[in-house]
């Protein structure tokens, strides 16, 4: 076997091609029976990068490393996150097995250096040194090369690792916060899943790159190794869950909004499973899941897209590249494919353009949501063919205006017109033109008052202004006078040589203690009166 010679111009000593490997099945031999069976050459020169430990099997390498110089710090790695375990053993200067010991099995202060993943220090002896490193990862295929790196290699590395995810983790939590703004102040069942969502991959990423283990949960490594299977499964649950807010299938197939219910939730249920009782056969069942989950997910974009959901183009472009890396890591896990890419680095990348175009998406779609509703509430209080107010909300401003002319004594004016030649225009010009009259009407009328006064539509050819006081009848009459000549001007909108006739009956209230559903019942009457061959058009109601 080759001896891993290094010296100060490495910094990093990749020890696959000068070591040998053995798989031990049992998992119990020790350290003395482990060197008595390389001694008697059973050990390999197989890489283990394809390799799959079986439950409580251990795979072991052993390899031999020569210091040029022995002043510089030498450091095993063992660059795979959430390992389950890893030792090191290698005898001393007496020949006795000092041993180090890191992984997920362990608390992290019980590690020789605490990490996102296993670092050793190597012996500083000028003699060639036999290490036997013992790697336990049960259930998940072994793809991280073993290196032997310096110090100063490895201060750099760690201050780029602090950097990337500093910078990772600070998008995650600023894009959290402004999710949950958004899901508490309106209230949106979207953002709130999105916020579940957040939480979940960011708590698959902090298990997968050893940030959790390193800072969240160092004394629980039980919750390290669960942490590992359960967030992936409960974060592609809340992915099944956005979509379905989102796109609302149902509207398509009820069969498929009940599939995406029916998934999201034997995910979470099989990922509680797989941590109460982890088995090679619970691993297969819940990669099987999350291969569907993809399957259905994009299954469900694809049918709303051919439905012309304005909702699909974000999600989709949020999605697709966090779909791809869980399909690779599911191909990976099934050993579809031999690729040795690091699969937190992967999602991290797929999540860093993902948080963001999704949050764009959801803000689109509840700025949509809010201007619909604006509309919709728009609906209830104006006409919808001339923008004035309705009848309903003129009755309300009436009624708050007659309370406070009763109060302070100032009276108020109001005006009920008629469009006259309304049935006229319709039966000459059609349809179009009487309507095109109308939306005149309304900009005439609005023409004649103040800001602070109102214009309603309060028929079918009727429309009142509420003139707030204090009001005289002189005032009232000039109101008037306007109107009918706004009305008789010629417009482009209007049939050559047709114009608006207005009549109008016009009163000063409060009198008599009338409300205001008895005002505008004298008025709409009292302007009905007026015939096609009165001069008079303009009519001052007398209760």
């Amino acid at each position: 076997m080759p001896t891993v010679l290094v010296d100060n111009s490495m910094g990093k000593v990749d020890v696959a091609s000068a070591s040998s490997y053995w798989i031990d099945d049992s998992g119990m031999l020790a350290i003395d029976e482990i060197e008595t069976v390389n001694t008697n050459g059973a050990f390999n020169s197989t890489q283990p990068e394809k390799l799959r430990l079986t439950r409580g099997g251990a795979l072991w390498v052993s390899f031999d490393v020569e210091l040029k110089d022995a002043s510089t710090g030498w450091y095993l790695q063992v660059a795979l996150p959430g390992i389950d375990s890893v030792t090191l053993y290698h005898r001393n200067e007496r020949g006795l097995w000092r041993m180090q010991r890191a992984g997920d099995s362990l608390p992290m202060n019980l590690w020789p250096q605490a990490g996102r993943y296993p670092v050793f220090a190597l012996s500083n002896s000028d003699r060639v040194t036999r290490y036997y490193a013992r790697i336990v990862h049960q259930r998940v295929p072994f793809y991280t090369p073993i290196e032997v790196v310096n110090q100063a290699y490895l201060a750099h590395e760690l201050q780029e690792e602090q950097f990337l995810l500093g910078a990772y983790f600070g998008l995650i939590a600023l894009v959290l916060v402004l999710a949950s703004v958004n899901a508490l102040i309106y209230r949106d069942r979207a953002f709130a899943m999105y916020v579940l969502y957040l939480l979940m991959l960011g708590g698959t990423v902090a298990a997968w790159s050893g940030v959790g283990a390193q800072y969240f949960w160092r004394e629980q490594p039980a919750f390290s190794n669960a942490s590992l299977f359960f967030l992936p499964l409960a974060a592609s649950a809340c992915a099944l869950w956005l979509v379905r807010i989102v796109l609302v299938p149902r509207q398509y197939a009820k069969t498929l909004d009940l599939c995406l219910l029916a998934l999201a939730s034997l995910l979470v249920l099989a990922g509680l499973v797989d941590v109460l009782v982890p088995t090679l056969s619970g691993f297969a069942i819940t990669n099987a899941l999350v291969l569907m989950g993809v399957l259905l997910l994009t299954g469900t974009l694809v049918l709303a897209a051919k439905n012309d959901n304005r909702h699909v183009p974000w999600l989709a472009l949020g999605f697709c590249p966090i779909l791809l890396v869980t399909l690779e890591i599911v191909a990976k896990n099934f050993h579809w494919i031999n690729l040795g890419s690091s699969s937190e680095l992967l999602i991290m990348l797929a999540s860093v353009w993902e948080v963001p175009v999704l949050f764009i998406g959801l803000n689109r779609r509840l700025a949509q949501r809010k201007e619909s509703e604006v509309r919709a509430r728009a609906a209830l209080q104006t006409d919808p063919l001339t923008g004035l107010a309705n009848r309903r909300v003129f009755m309300l401003r009436l009624e708050r205006a007659l309370l406070r002319a009763k109060r302070y004594q100032q009276p108020l004016g109001i005006l009920v017109v008629d469009l006259f030649n309304h049935a006229a225009l319709q039966k000459e010009f059609g349809r179009h033109a009487t309507e095109q009259a109308l939306v005149l009407a309304a900009t005439r009328l609005l023409e004649v008052v103040r800001d602070v006064d109102t214009v309603a539509r309060v028929g079918e050819n009727e429309f009142a202004l509420l003139i707030e006081g204090p009001c005289q009848a002189d005032q009232l009459t000039q109101i008037a006078t306007r109107a009918l000549a706004q009305g008789l001007r010629p417009s482009g909108l209007l049939p050559a040589g047709a114009t608006l006739r207005f009549h109008i009956s016009m009163a000063i209230a409060p009198q008599n203690d009338r409300d205001e559903e008895e005002l505008m019942a004298y008025l709409l009457a009292d302007v009905g009166q007026i015939s096609a061959d009165d001069k008079k058009t303009i009519r001052t109601c007398a209760f």
